[in-house]
């Protein structure tokens, strides 16, 4: 990323471990590698410090920086405790550098994409924002435990919501439901007791009067990925990501109000789809039910390891034996 941007120049690494730290200056350049964030601070060589550990850590390291008036860039999240994120902000407001907090979502080109057709009157008033995510990460043992500071609740959930607010409106009011799901054990088989939420709900009001709602949880049974639904007064708009939907996905095209247009910079990353209602659609649309096919699991099918291999390819779980 720092060679594409002719601005700055890589000087310093910090690691916690001196091996790592020598590898990382070899292999990217670095003139100087240290073990204590505090040295690499209190150099005057450097100018910005990019925060880009584990987030237990992003408290102790961006406090040092900027104490040392160097600018900060931390990835999300700031830190583990909103006192600690309150102290930092505060700091900050009270020198000269300037800081940022890296949100995924926030330069993504399928999100911009869809927040200029919304703005282009593609689906008319906005009434609904939608979100259905399924996710890897809330299965592995460094998601699994509040004390780690990683967890859905903290990451996923707020890279996701952060772009709800800035894409589609700011969120107004907010309400939030967890729940621990997954069975005892981390991606390798072994035994943890889980404590940090492997599912999260949230439902609210934008600032303009739309409803949200936005539902994230660990692997799924029926594949993983994520669907954003925007819907409106004269149309509807999904974004849809997930292994089957990949595999499908040549290229993105979206009709609405003002016709059809394609996203090439979305290719094999999304599948939109977006169309206009047509005249007295739900006076006139039957009711069609569908059949549900379901089946009860053997318990020779239940494992955190299954799981992960049906999301994955999106097909049937192989049987894993739970014996020891």
């Amino acid at each position: 990323m720092i060679e594409r941007l002719p601005s700055f120049t890589l000087y310093g690494v910090c690691t916690t471990r001196e091996e790592s730290a020598r590898k990382a200056a070899a292999v990217f350049g670095a003139p100087i590698w240290t073990t204590s964030h505090e040295d690499l601070s209190a150099r005057s060589e450097i100018d910005v410090i990019a925060i880009c550990v584990k987030a237990p850590f992003h408290y102790e390291i961006a406090k040092a920086a900027l104490q040392a008036g160097k600018h900060v860039y931390c990835e999300w999240p700031l830190a583990i405790t909103a006192a600690q994120a309150e102290e930092l902000a505060a700091l900050a407001a009270s020198g000269a550098a300037r800081t940022i907090i890296g949100l995924h979502l926030r330069g993504s080109p399928v999100m911009l994409q869809a927040a200029r057709m919304i703005a282009e009157g593609f689906v008319g008033r906005v009434y609904s924002v939608s979100l259905q995510a399924r996710l890897f990460g809330p299965v592995m043992r460094a998601m699994a435990l509040r004390s780690g500071g990683t967890t859905l609740h903290s990451i996923y959930a707020g890279h996701l919501l952060d772009a709800l607010d800035h894409y589609f409106g700011g969120i107004a009011e907010i309400a939030m439901r967890g729940a621990v799901h997954l069975p005892p054990f981390d991606e390798t088989g072994q035994s943890i007791p889980r404590d940090a939420f492997d599912h999260v709900q949230f439902h609210g009001v934008l600032d303009h009067g739309a409803l949200f709602d936005v539902d994230l949880a660990g692997v799924s049974m029926t594949g993983l990925g994520c669907t954003w639904k925007i819907e409106g007064s004269d149309g509807v708009l999904v974004l849809s990501r997930g292994i089957q939907a990949c595999r499908r996905s040549r290229r993105s095209r979206c009709t609405g109000r003002k016709g059809k247009r394609h996203c090439r910079r979305s290719r094999l990353t999304f599948r939109w789809t977006a169309r206009r209602y047509p005249p007295n659609r739900i006076a006139t649309q039957p009711i069609r039910v569908f059949p549900l096919r379901a089946r009860r699991l053997a318990p020779s099918e239940i494992s955190i390891s299954n799981w992960a291999r049906r999301s994955r390819r999106g097909g049937r779980p192989s049987r894993v034996s739970t014996a020891p």
